[in-house]
């Protein structure tokens, strides 16, 4: 592995841990409807 590479390969392993924690609390604080609960809800 050239030396370049591993610093971007770091940064783009943080950057997408980073993307994927902001998108996870994002889901817990506005959580959506599944289709499944949705049809549910609407056929009661």
């Amino acid at each position: 592995m050239q030396p370049a590479t591993f610093p971007r390969i770091c940064t783009a392993l943080s950057s997408a841990a980073a993307a994927r924690r902001a998108f996870m609390r994002e889901l817990i604080e506005y959580p959506t409807m599944r289709p499944e609960q949705a049809s549910l809800i609407a056929h009661r």
